[in-house]
């Protein structure tokens, strides 16, 4: 029963419990995935019950925390994983001067 939530929580949009399955699934795939929300969904109500907390779902946005440095860093890598050595400085805006 509990994997039927899971598989009705993949379903929905905008949500922090289908955003994780998501990305869960397109590292170890769909059944993966849904064994591992089911494993989240668990835990999520063991927190309620235990806690008497209501859910307060963080939405879709919530796991994800690229900032412009981390996308930079990982930029770097994958050229100097090409053999490239990479400098990075700030860009000089023209229109600036």
């Amino acid at each position: 029963m509990l994997t039927e939530c899971a598989w009705a929580a993949v379903k929905t949009k905008g949500t922090y419990l289908a955003a994780y399955c998501r990305q869960v699934m397109r590292r170890q795939g769909k059944h993966k995935a849904v064994m591992a929300l089911t494993h989240k969904i668990l835990v999520i109500a063991w927190n309620l019950v235990s806690t008497g907390a209501l859910y307060d779902d963080p939405g879709a946005a919530a796991g994800r925390t690229n900032t412009t440095e981390q996308q930079r860093r990982r930029a770097v890598r994958q050229l100097e994983a090409l053999g490239l050595t990479v400098t990075v400085e700030p860009r000089t805006d023209p229109r600036a001067a």
